[in-house]
């Protein structure tokens, strides 16, 4: 494995979890191994960052008991578009 060129590129230019999951079929044991140490960092960070978001949220709305559709926005990877979204539509329709 660590004379392979070609693995050491795809290394450098894929995030952990994702060489590893794509070399499991090559180097099963140390793939999985690889996969059992990394898996809890990246589930914890999820945690710490979803409860992080209820905080920031509870706080700026503190009435607010429901933060569920706050808190989808807030960690979610998609890219929002207001600006697209907002010159599509009309402002007032015309019957």
């Amino acid at each position: 494995m660590s004379c392979d060129s070609s693995l050491k590129l795809q290394y450098d230019k894929d995030k952990l979890l994702e060489f590893w999951s794509s070399v499991s079929h090559e180097y099963r044991a140390i793939s999985y191994a690889a996969l059992r140490v990394l898996l809890p960092f990246a589930t914890s960070y999820l945690c710490e960052t979803g409860f992080s978001t209820v905080a920031v949220i509870k706080n700026k709305y503190r009435s607010k008991i429901n933060v569920e559709k706050e808190m989808r926005v807030a960690i979610s990877k998609l890219e929002l578009r207001f600006e697209k979204l907002c010159s599509e539509k009309q402002a007032h329709p015309s019957h």
